[in-house]
């Protein structure tokens, strides 16, 4: 039997195709196939395949359809026990291969484990053979809420495989391919940025600037003139990255990470001249081999000079004599080669002269350059002077003759010699397991890849510590490849098992480590042992406790040789893989635990002014000033302001740092400095919607607080996830925390979260329509804002009451209200205030009809929000445009629209806007005629508005239904949705009466 579910809903049996009958039956047995292998209850067959509308004997038709369903498979040769009864409903068996969307996963996760082996081609014809199965939209033919949710699914599935793809043929350069396709999938999907930024990267690395650019113009047409947001950060950064003439390998490995570059296969290496001999199993650097193969042989005025710079470990040696031997040809007179560790210049000329035939040498060391450039005047001689410590050593060894080049390798940069200069990188994943098999043999590494990936991955791409772990593998045929990863999982004891005869990281490093200042090594020490990915430069001066311009000379040192490395754009570093092991043990012999802890003490306390800073121009006004003590240090205030004056990008920028900073303030047993850290992000995961890290640092924040008794540190913590909850429409979770937070607020006499507390509980109550508790909270709220000098919490306040009216029908007292509120923020220039106000003006102008005037709020709304970065809150008041538009009969328009927040709200897993949305849609495709996605709408709608329990909107989308209802004369029907419409709005009218009892007196703390 062959299920096939990526396009028209099809079964095939004995080569056939089965004919499944009516809608419903076809129905019922797409839901079994989706669920296959499991049982499914009947209750969920009802709410999939009839809703709301299933009949009263819904339980005999099911029955009856399975009865068929039986009867159909075993007479098409699937056999009867194909279909099985059980006590709770029923279940398909199937095999593995037998539905094409379970085949469409298989093929997808072969691809991807093909690409994390780094066979870039072999995933990327495996991504194409899985899309291939598709052919059309998903469960085509379907109905049912079920099929309109699982389509979604299905096709979002696909997208994202097919972005996928995309990226791998972008990684293999496969541009020119891309661009028609590209082209016809941003018509298709006109809103999904992903391709738009894909076919600009296609149009650039095929040398069509301009079509690129043009490209980016046309997205922020769509976008701003069309739905009013402007275009995401990828393609801004992407426009900017093009116009600056960025490098194409730079924008593939920028906007597709992670997606391995193709592989060139490596030549046999040529015989060896005067060189040492080429290192065996020489793997990757064909494009940098190539570079420095055209540098040393084109012509200039004197001799051509490239010098190879990288850390130690990384394989410049290796690569300075592979390279020798392969420029062989370009250099028939001789290749010369010295090692410039500890030696003078004076002795490597004497070595030089005698290899040029020369038995006498001059004593003084000009005379032997002098000897030394005629001597190579007229011949073509390949030079490699290799780790060079300084310009010192090398100069002298210059030729004189343009015949003649020069390769220099070194771990300085070596600047000053004003050469051509290479730097090389670890190796991909790929190169560091071709080099593994190279020594220690293609079939054990084969038998244990993932071994093998974690060995060159502890080794940290390596190549000399991948040669010595292979080494070690050889001379030790018994061990299994598992043995040397479970070794080397052990920080502490990773260097003492990468180490083979003469061969040794620990002692390649130490050379790097050894010439540094002692400043510049405790920096390298005490960098190495923070738990962060990335850091900027001026977190040196803390651990330090240096200033900042010291702190840049030693970070400057450091990368000179490369035991720091800069970390994506900006000015970012990090002690990378094996160099931080090689760190954290040098920490270890020589520092003291407590001054280790005193350095993150200060680090944290840096972040932490920065922050408060930076969420100072963010938050919504509720807690104006900082309840934390000042930190233990703190860069200069004018730097500080200079860092933090783009509020959202320093966090961005920040953002994973802080993270791994708060778990660390955790073990460190630090709760108010973990609960201050987790704290000062809440604004900024709020408007840029990290949830995941927001939940992460408060719960682990929290947990140390409520452990260690902390009141002061929990109040803030249990205020930032009732927020949390509410905007991820947890409603119970989110009143527990604001309870608990305004519990320890009073205990504290903290009115600053006393007030945040409450307002955060009135607008839960006013989404249960409990207007009379709501508004009191709210009132509760602005009184006590009032008294601490707090115009942004009033405003909040306001704008809180005023929603509470319109909601009771009573526009005239909720534009006051939401008036003030505007007044309020825009005097203490509070723009989330402001903007929402003006959106909430703007629906008080909608309900009264007044389209004008609607407009002209919602536009201003929708222009602050777009200065705020906020794209959640910037899709409620797009949400209320598409109303307008609606309104205004421009159909469209406003689809266009509700599509376009159902994205954003979907990113975001927020039911109550993706519910806002849909109620809209409903109301709009009803009015089109188009009733059957109309019902599909609403009934999604009305299921979510039941579990949230929010009676106001529940009761709004019942009289979109009566309409519906109406529209197929189902009179009864229409009725119940009326009456249970009016019930629900007899409780809101009940609720709203108590609004106008005294308010309770005001907590003050």
């Amino acid at each position: 039997m062959d299920i096939r579910m990526l396009g028209s809903f099809e079964v095939h049996a004995a080569g056939r195709s089965l004919a499944l009958g009516g809608p419903k039956r076809r129905s019922l047995l797409a839901l079994l196939a989706l669920r296959s292998n499991a049982v499914v209850s009947v209750e969920q067959i009802i709410d999939g395949v009839w809703g709301e509308a299933a009949p009263l004997n819904v339980r005999n038709q099911i029955q009856v359809y399975v009865s068929a369903l039986r009867r159909l498979l075993a007479e098409s040769g699937a056999g009867r026990d194909v279909l099985q009864t059980h006590p709770d409903g029923y279940l398909l068996r199937t095999g593995p291969a037998a539905i094409d969307f379970q085949l469409f996963e298989t093929r997808v996760a072969a691809a991807e484990r093909a690409l994390a082996a780094g066979q870039v081609s072999e995933a990327a014809t495996g991504l194409r053979s899985a899309l291939g199965l598709w052919r059309g939209p998903a469960l085509g033919g379907v109905t049912g809420r079920f099929a309109e949710v699982e389509a979604a699914r299905l096709e979002e599935r696909r997208i994202a495989v097919l972005e996928q793809r995309l990226d791998v043929d972008l990684a293999l350069g496969r541009h020119p391919a891309l661009i028609a396709e590209l082209v016809g999938l941003v018509d298709g999907y006109p809103l999904r940025e992903v391709f738009r930024a894909r076919l600009m990267l296609a149009l650039y690395l095929s040398g069509r600037t301009a079509d690129a650019l043009g490209v980016f113009r046309a997205a922020r047409r769509t976008l701003v003139e069309e739905l009013g947001i402007e275009p995401g950060e990828d393609l801004h950064r992407l426009a900017q990255a093009i116009l600056s003439g960025r490098g194409a390998a730079e924008l593939v490995a920028e906007l597709v990470p992670g997606t391995p570059a193709r592989v060139v296969t490596q030549e046999e290496p040529g015989p060896v001249c005067h060189l040492p001999a080429d290192v065996g199993g020489f793997v990757g650097r064909q494009s940098q081999l190539a570079i420095a193969s055209g540098l040393l042989t084109q012509e200039a005025d004197g001799p051509a000079t490239v010098v190879v710079v990288g850390q130690a470990g990384i394989g410049k040696s290796a690569f300075a004599v592979h390279l020798g031997h392969q420029a062989r040809p370009d250099f028939p007179d001789g290749q010369l080669y010295a090692s410039l560790r500890g030696t003078e210049p004076a002795g490597v000329l004497g070595q030089f002269l005698r290899a040029l035939g020369r038995s006498t040498l001059p004593e003084s060391l000009d005379e032997r350059v002098a000897l030394y450039r005629s001597l190579l005047a007229d011949r073509r001689v390949l030079v490699v002077l290799d780790d060079a410590a300084t310009e010192r050593q090398v100069r002298p060894l210059l030729p004189g003759s343009s015949t003649c080049a020069v390769l220099v390798t070194s771990r300085a940069s070596l600047a000053g010699l004003g050469a051509h200069r290479l730097q090389l990188g670890r190796l991909p994943e790929e190169q560091a397991l071709t080099l593994l098999a190279g020594v220690v043999g293609r079939a054990r590494v084969t038998a244990e890849l993932d071994a093998a990936a974690e060995i060159v991955r502890l080794c940290g791409y390596l190549p000399l510590a991948v040669r010595i772990a292979a080494v070690r593998l050889a001379a030790r045929p018994h061990w299994k490849l598992g043995q040397l990863a479970t070794a080397l999982r052990d920080e502490r004891g990773r260097l003492d098992e990468l180490a083979a005869g003469d061969l040794e990281v620990r002692a390649t490093l130490a050379l790097s480590y050894d010439e540094l200042s002692p400043e510049a090594q405790s920096a390298f020490r005490l960098l190495g042992t923070l738990q962060v990915t990335d850091f900027p430069a001026w977190a040196a001066a803390a651990v330090l406790d240096v200033p900042p311009q010291r702190a840049e000379r030693i970070v400057d040192e450091l990368i000179d040789v490369h035991l720091l490395e800069p970390a994506g754009s900006g000015q970012r570093y990090r002690v990378h893989g094996i160099l931080r092991v090689y760190a954290r043990e040098r920490a270890r012999a020589e520092d003291r635990e407590p001054d280790l802890d005193r350095a993150v003490f200060r680090l944290c306390g840096a972040y932490l002014d920065l922050a408060e800073r930076a969420n100072a121009q963010l938050a919504s006004g509720f807690l104006g000033t900082a309840p934390h003590p000042a930190p233990g240090w703190a860069l200069p205030p004018a730097a500080a302001d200079e860092l933090t004056k783009d509020p959202v990008t320093w966090f961005e920028a920040e953002r994973s740092t802080m993270v791994s900073l708060v778990l660390h303030a955790c073990k460190l047993r630090d709760a108010p400095l973990a609960s201050g850290l987790a704290a000062s992000m809440a604004s900024f995961f709020e408007v840029r919607n990290h949830f995941d890290d927001w939940r992460r640092t408060h719960t682990e924040a929290l947990a140390l607080a409520e452990e260690t008794g902390d009141r002061r540190a929990a109040v803030a913590l249990h205020r930032n996830l009732g927020e949390l909850h509410t905007i991820q429409d947890r409603y119970d979770s989110a009143i527990e925390s604001f309870e608990a937070a305004l519990a320890d607020a009073r205990v504290l006499a903290d009115p600053h979260h006393e007030a945040a507390c409450l307002a955060g509980l009135a607008h839960l109550h006013r989404m249960r329509g409990q207007y009379a508790i709501a508004v009191r909270f709210f009132e509760q709220a602005a009184e006590l804002c009032r008294r601490l000098g707090n115009p942004a919490g009033e405003a909040y306040a306001a704008n809180g009451i005023g929603t509470a009216l319109r909601e009771q029908r009573r526009p005239d007292e909720a534009e006051t209200w939401h008036q003030r509120a505007l007044d309020g923020s825009r005097v203490a220039g509070y723009k989330p205030g402001e903007a929402h106000s003006l959106r909430s003006l703007g629906l008080v102008h909608l309900d009264r009809g007044r389209l004008d005037e609607a407009e002209a709020c919602l536009s201003a709304s929708r222009e602050v929000y777009a200065q705020t970065g906020d794209r959640l809150s910037q899709a409620h008041t797009v949400l209320t445009f598409a109303e307008l538009r609606l309104r205004r009969g421009q159909l469209p328009a406003g689809e266009a629209m509700l599509a376009w927040c159902l994205m954003v709200y979907q990113e975001h897993d927020q039911s109550f806007g993706r519910a806002l949305a849909l109620r809209r849609l409903a109301a709009a495709h009803l009015s089109a005629g188009r009733t059957d996605s109309a019902r599909g709408c609403l009934t999604e709608a009305l299921r979510v508005w039941r579990r949230l329990r929010t009676p106001y909107w529940l009761a709004d989308s019942l009289d979109v239904l009566v309409a519906l209802e109406n529209y197929f004369e189902n009179e009864a029907e229409a009725n119940g949705a009326r009456q249970e419409a009016q019930k629900l709005r007899g409780t809101l009218v009940k609720s709203g009466r108590a609004v106008m009892e005294p308010i309770a007196p005001v907590s003050t703390g």
